[in-house]
């Protein structure tokens, strides 16, 4: 298991040697400049994705209850219970 390590760490050493090499004396000023913010883009869309990817935490009210996309509907039909019973109350007598 070492030797691959050992290989692998001096195959990534040579890739960054070649592509150092490819940067600073291959490669004109402009073509430099156009690859740095491809690089930061590139990075940031990754990072988009990965936070899309992590499980989100949902909201809570001091742990009474959860604060989410579904709470209105629930607060609309815990109301609506609400006043069926009310109204099943009053017309009871």
């Amino acid at each position: 298991m070492k030797s691959d390590e050992v290989v692998k760490n001096k195959i990534q050493i040579n890739r960054r040697i070649q592509t150092e090499y490819l940067m600073n004396n291959i490669l004109d000023k402009d073509f430099q400049a156009m690859l740095f913010p491809l690089s930061c883009i590139r990075k940031t869309c990754k990072n988009v994705l990965r936070l899309n990817r992590a499980s989100l935490r949902k909201m809570s009210a001091f742990g009474v209850f959860e604060l989410d996309a579904t709470f209105p509907l629930r607060l609309l039909s815990i109301i609506v219970t609400y006043v069926v019973v009310l109204l099943q109350f009053a017309f009871l007598t």
